[in-house]
């Protein structure tokens, strides 16, 4: 049975790549290449989610020309977007008038996830306009929503979101709700499987969006080891790999001091903290004023490092 139900799970969830749930770093092979994210690996990987202690996530966009998705996600998080589960309220409604079965999830702390799972792989900018309509609609926030690029570049997977049912979380979260009812994994699979969202229902919500949206943006590109020997190893495998703790403000600030350290200019400072913060924390990268704080860290991170090379000079 439960190998039955990783199988339901997994392919409702089948994506592009996969991720360790926990840090949320992207399982690569020696070439760089995704793995894991299908075929035998890709089930033991979703039954070790469901039933035991390692998360997963997955890269919605699969690639192609163009890229597909499975499944569709908007995700509110609080304080940014006001009452998150009355915006999954209002949007659940808007897919109800379309016979469309969305599902909330709390997830891991203080946000909501609204899913909804396609009966075929729809074309991911098919997919994002139907969600966008939907929040439109109900004048929802849609800062977060799944997939948030239309496009692949070079080797990157695009943005990755967490899965639900973990076999370790926080009691109630991180599991799917039907209004007021909270699913049983097995309640779960079972709604969702049959109620898969069409692509005709989903061009009937695509066609409510307002006006033309700007394809967003690709992940921004890595950046390649040629143009960063001058970075000390440790130093590029954060620029590669990410941060190692979890405060977003401390990672960025570090980064910031560290380039600085190593002469590197204000302006492409900025712009490597920008391309980092996208793609790893995204502390600033929605914000309108987001080259200004970076510019900000940058000046505050010359200080700091002046300070503590004044101080070795003076312990010397």
């Amino acid at each position: 049975m439960s190998r039955a139900l990783a199988e339901s799970f997994a392919r409702l969830h089948q994506g592009g790549a996969v991720a360790d749930g926990i840090e949320f770093r992207p399982r690569k092979d020696a070439n760089d290449k995704p793995t894991g994210y299908f075929g035998e690996a890709y089930l033991v990987s979703v039954e070790e989610h469901l039933f035991a202690a390692e998360p997963l996530g997955v890269y919605p966009l699969i690639p192609g020309e163009p890229p597909t998705v499975n499944f569709g996600v908007v995700d509110w998080d609080a304080p940014r977007d006001p009452e998150p589960l009355v915006q999954a309220a209002n949007v659940t409604k808007v897919f109800d008038a379309f016979d469309v079965l969305a599902f909330t999830e709390l997830s891991r702390s203080k946000g909501v996830h609204l899913w909804i799972y396609a009966a075929e792989p729809i074309e991911a900018k098919l997919m994002r306009d139907a969600m966008m309509a939907a929040c439109l609609l109900v004048e929802a926030p849609v800062k977060e929503v799944y997939p948030k690029q239309i496009s692949l570049t070079n080797k990157n997977f695009g943005n990755g979101i967490r899965l639900p049912y973990p076999a370790v979380s926080n009691p109630g979260r991180q599991v799917m709700r039907l209004n007021s009812w909270t699913l049983t994994l097995e309640e779960f699979v079972k709604y969702a499987e049959q109620n898969l969202v069409t692509r005709e229902q989903l061009e009937r919500i695509a066609g409510h969006l307002p006006k033309p949206q700007a394809p967003p943006s690709p992940m921004p590109l890595r950046r390649r080891r040629s143009d960063s020997d001058k970075y000390p190893p440790d130093l590029q495998d954060q620029i590669n790999n990410g941060p190692v703790g979890t405060d977003r403000s401390d990672s960025l600030f570090t980064l910031a001091c560290r380039l600085m350290q190593c002469g590197e200019s204000k302006e492409r400072s900025v712009a490597l903290l920008s391309e980092w913060d996208d793609r790893w924390v995204r502390k600033f990268s929605e914000r309108q004023d987001k080259t200004q704080r970076y510019e900000e860290m940058c000046e505050s991170a010359v200080g700091a490092v002046s300070v503590n090379q004044q101080t070795f000079k003076e312990l010397k």
